[in-house]
């Protein structure tokens, strides 16, 4: 078969079909939706030929695509070609005519599960990676006592490590020399972040202060003061004009970078703040706390759009390049969720250590977790299907601190021990 996905749909639903088209995207499925035809073309020709080729034909039903002359059309053609049909029920009922086809209940605005798209991979011909299918090895690594963050350069050609000596230390990553030390203006590294453009970082301290450097002399180019307890997270939006940052005072806070200003303040959560990420559009903030909730609030004016439940001390959360959320902590379970819609997509066995940290890979297919509670383990995860993929040790003690680099070959570890650069090129 050809491989493609053809999604059919009414335009009422073109927000939603527009992140299911990016979250499979994710998946590496190719899909074909009809806003992609060119105005001068022939509407009927080209969708007729764009559903014979499919490999699968996905319909998102709601009242409005029941009541669309041309949906109706494109399933009556995709049921008389025999093609593979698997329904989304977005809202209302199932359509009458797919009323014995099995569908996928996404309604309020979920991504597909894990099955499903295993289904849609299947009907391409692709089948996924079966488990363990990494070659990981380890490129370097450096004993430079304990590191607790990690941050690699936009450009990936540096990679920068903070911890308890209050040093910043930037290194070339190609090879794996240290390029300069800088001194932290507030002691012990926190967390550590490049901002977009890559000419300064910002740190976090047990103070409360978080510092904006020059990349290149360290020299100290603002101080963000209004915390009261350590600054623990940290995270720049997309833009680089604001940073969000989680403290042990129980806030997490939106500042614009340029001026020092506090934008927003967020107070809903009631304990400790430990991690906060920036959604790929800059327009929410998710934050996680001890307090066993993730939450979801408007990055302009800190309201609250979701909270998301989850056992356990929760450590840190990450967004993927799609918009999909991750949550771990002391538990064993991460969650990746559906932020819109409030669902969770997958749950991840970590094991009984739980986990500190998190990343996902610059293509959002794959997702690493440091281990906690003194164990010294990476494991990597397919970030769709929920695959265990890798788990590889080397570290003492628990992993505070995990970061892909930009191009996706390498994952970065940091523990007690320094940190290690492990090559996993053949997985990315």
């Amino acid at each position: 078969m050809s491989g493609h996905v053809f999604v059919s749909y009414s335009r009422t639903d073109k927000p939603y079909v527009d992140r299911l088209v990016a979250h499979l995207g994710a998946a590496g499925i190719p899909v074909w939706v009809d806003h992609e035809i060119d105005h001068g073309d022939r509407w009927a020709s080209v969708i007729e030929s764009q559903i014979t080729t499919c490999a699968a034909f996905v319909p998102v039903m709601t009242p409005a695509a029941a009541g669309s002359e041309w949906v109706e059309r494109e399933v009556q053609f995709a049921q008389q070609l025999a093609k593979p049909i698997l329904p989304l029920l977005l809202s209302g009922r199932p359509f009458f005519r797919l009323g014995t086809t099995q569908h996928e209940d996404v309604t309020g605005g979920g991504m597909p599960t894990a099955k499903f798209i295993e289904r849609l991979l299947a009907c391409l011909g692709t089948q996924p990676p079966s488990a363990p299918d990494l070659a990981v090895s380890p490129a370097w690594a450096y004993d430079v006592g304990g590191v607790w963050s990690l941050a690699y350069s936009p450009t990936g050609r540096e990679l920068a490590s903070g911890g308890a000596d209050g040093v910043i230390r930037v290194w070339n990553t190609y090879t794996g020399v240290s390029l300069r030390t800088l001194a932290s203006p507030g002691g012990p590294v926190l967390d550590i972040a490049y901002s977009p453009g890559g000419r300064q970082f910002a740190s976090g301290s047990e103070s409360g202060q978080v510092y904006l450097q020059d990349v290149f002399d360290g020299e100290l180019i603002r101080t963000l003061s209004g915390h009261e307890a350590n600054v623990g997270s940290l995270a720049y939006s997309p833009t680089g004009r604001h940073l969000a940052t989680a403290s042990s005072d129980g806030t997490a806070r939106v500042w614009d970078a340029s001026t020092g200003a506090t934008l927003v303040t967020f107070s809903d959560h009631e304990d400790l703040v430990v991690g906060v990420s920036y959604s790929p559009d800059g327009r929410h903030v998710a934050s996680v706390s001890f307090d066993d909730t993730a939450r979801v609030w408007s990055a302009t004016d800190g309201s609250p759009i979701r909270v998301l439940v989850q056992e356990g001390l929760l450590q840190d959360t990450v967004y993927s390049p799609d918009g999909r959320l991750a949550t771990g902590g002391d538990d064993a379970t991460i969650r990746i969720w559906d932020a819109t819609a409030g669902t969770a997509l997958l749950e991840l066995d970590v094991g009984h250590n739980g986990m500190e940290s998190l990343a996902f890979s610059p293509d959002g297919r794959l997702i690493a977790a440091g281990s906690g509670w003194g164990e010294g383990t990476v494991h990597i995860w397919d970030a769709m299907l929920g695959r265990p993929l890798a788990a590889f040790a080397g570290h003492p003690d628990s992993v505070p601190a995990v970061a892909f680099s930009p191009d996706g070959r390498h994952l970065a570890s940091a523990s007690t021990d320094g940190f290690r650069v492990w090559d996993i090129g053949q997985a990315a």
